[in-house]
């Protein structure tokens, strides 16, 4: 049988600046980010941190978890995390050559297994199982590269995969990986050909304008019938966990009063009072008081139950903090238990960040128009101070056949080009059936809505959906919503798809709000450069100083995803 050829570099530096489409790490179950994982956790600016936290990372033997990095600096397009199981067990696994083996030959095949099914066929990867893990390096990268070939016989029998890069910082190890690359030669027994390449990576630039990882804590809400049960998890030892009653006609009472606030203004006047009461009535003092502290430094991700996805949860008010929960860095997260795959993203694009701005699709709205022109202006005069280029696209009525324009505009998200949509326009909610919800995009025609289940089929959805259109965020008056009714509400359809953030109003506002709203969001967002949920709380502040709270427009907007994400 013909040799297999094998390109393997030994690279000495830091993985967070090697050149590859994915950099591969493992993690042992129930362990904090360290050394490479830290490094690559610090570059993506606490993703792995974040979805270690929100539980999507697991770390069980063989989990295989991307996550996208194209808008950070590192110079890879995706991180792939491999779980490793709980440390314990792989230092016993680690004692005998047989067990270590079989190890990382099962580690070595998810990961191969992973790359294929996600097209990614070069890739660097630090030496799995080496170091902390109980394995000398030697010996880690002997029987990681074999399970790397027999996962390679077994998977890839096109030969796509013909390269990788084995990445060691520190340079007195470099010797031990290449003597592990000959043990391994030697045990495949001429049926891999090693073509070894030693070279170093660049030192990355030293810079004191690198921004800060913003830290996250958790607020787990959960119902069953009356009781509220709330969780904090954050960096403190201690979970804390409190339960309370409230009465359905009481939370119904309040929800009334929140929606009437928010679609026109009434009861401004008595709102931090309402607010404040709804809040201490639903919210533990003790859970109050966890928030409190962490809010006011962090982010905060409110871990919600559909159900409780109607409740206007920004609106609740702390009267010690003397703030209300929507001008600290939140954003929402529902718990389900479906998972969501995180799909690559096309490299087949100019660099930068790509903004496709859809406004007036229905013809009936000049302002809605007028707000996306404005927008695009205003998102134009940011190129100067973006590291990555902004490219604006603005599409209107006038853009599209009349007969087409539903399929044009499917065909124009679809493609996978843009990170961020910005919709200005129509929407529709339905609260009978909820599937029928969407975009109202032609008026001409009683069908002419894209619905919320056809967006939930993307298969290269956007980083941000940002839906300026009348109930894109709603989920009805308050009611128990169930989990299905989520689903097929405008942000659940995005969030199936794997939209990372989804920003829309709970009812409709006017059209000049809603636009200073929005370049209040993304002067945040681009020119001063801060996370997307402190991007919202100051639009929202910002808005109250200038306009005063008799307008609701501050408070009608959600965000679904984590608030520390940054372009």
């Amino acid at each position: 049988m013909e040799s297999r050829r094998l390109i393997i570099r030994v690279a000495q530096g830091s993985i967070t600046n090697v050149k590859a489409r994915a950099i591969v790490l493992g993690h042992r179950q129930g362990m904090v980010p360290e050394g490479a994982e830290r490094a690559v956790d610090e570059a993506l600016e606490g993703a792995i941190s974040t979805f270690l936290d929100n539980r999507s990372i697991h770390g069980d033997r063989g989990d295989f978890f991307a996550v996208p990095s194209l808008l950070t600096s590192l110079k890879a397009e995706m991180v792939i995390i491999i779980g490793l199981g709980p440390p314990d067990l792989f230092k016993k696994l680690a004692i005998t050559e047989k067990d270590s083996s079989s190890f990382l030959y099962q580690i070595a095949f998810r990961l191969i297994e992973g790359l294929l099914a996600t097209n990614i066929i070069e890739f660097a990867t630090v030496t799995i199982g080496a170091g902390a893990a109980g394995l000398p390096v030697h010996s880690a990268a002997k029987e990681y590269v074999v399970g790397i070939c027999h996962a390679l016989s077994a998977l890839d029998r096109e030969r796509k995969i013909n390269e990788f890069t084995i990445v060691e910082i520190d340079a007195a190890k470099l010797q031990d990986i290449r003597k592990g690359l000959v043990e391994a030669s030697e045990e495949l027994q001429g049926k891999f050909l090693f073509d070894i390449l030693n070279i170093k990576l660049p030192e990355a630039p030293r810079s004191g304008s690198v921004l800060p990882v913003q830290k996250t804590t958790h607020l787990v809400v959960r119902r069953k019938d009356r009781e509220l049960t709330y969780s904090v998890f954050s960096e403190r030892p201690v979970e804390p966990r409190k339960s309370v009653e409230i009465h359905d006609g009481t939370l119904n009472e309040y929800m009334e009063r929140f929606m009437a606030y928010l679609n026109g203004g009434q009861g401004a006047e008595d709102l931090i009072n309402t607010a404040q009461t709804c809040y201490e009535l639903m919210v533990p003092a003790e859970i109050q008081e966890d928030v409190r502290h962490d809010a006011e430094r962090q982010a905060l991700i409110l871990n919600l139950e559909s159900s409780l996805t109607p409740i206007p949860w920004e609106l609740c008010y702390d009267s010690e903090a003397k703030a209300f929960l929507g001008e600290f860095s939140l954003g929402r997260q529902i718990t389900r238990e479906e998972s969501y795959s995180l799909l690559p993203r096309t490299n087949d694009k100019e660099a930068g960040i790509d903004v496709l701005i859809l406004a007036n699709l229905s013809g009936d709205l000049p302002q809605a128009e007028v707000e996306g022109q404005t927008l695009k202006d205003h998102l134009d005069r940011q190129q100067g101070s973006q590291a990555a280029p902004l490219h604006v696209d603005l599409r209107t009525s006038k853009d599209f056949q009349n007969d087409q324009i539903m399929s044009q505009v499917l065909n124009l998200i679809y493609q996978g080009r843009y990170e961020i949509v910005h919709y200005c326009g129509h929407a529709f909610y339905d609260p009978i059936d909820q599937y029928k919800s969407g975009w109202l995009i032609d008026l001409k025609r009683p069908e002419g809505i894209i619905r919320a289940y056809e967006f939930s089929k993307l298969t290269q959805p956007p980083i941000l959906v940002f839906s300026n259109a009348c109930e894109s965020a709603s989920m009805g008056n308050g009611e128990q919503s169930p989990e299905q009714k989520f689903d097929y509400s405008l942000p659940g359809a995005f969030i199936r798809a794997g939209v990372d953030l989804y920003v829309g109003n709970l009812v409709k506002v006017s059209d000049q709000s809603a636009r200073v709203f929005a370049e209040y969001f993304y002067d945040g967002l681009f020119r001063e450069k801060i996370c997307i949920g402190k991007a919202l709380s100051r639009a929202r502040r910002k808005f109250i100083d200038n306009f005063g709270i008799t307008d609701p427009t501050w408070a009608n907007y959600v965000l679904y995803g984590s608030p520390s994400f940054r372009f």
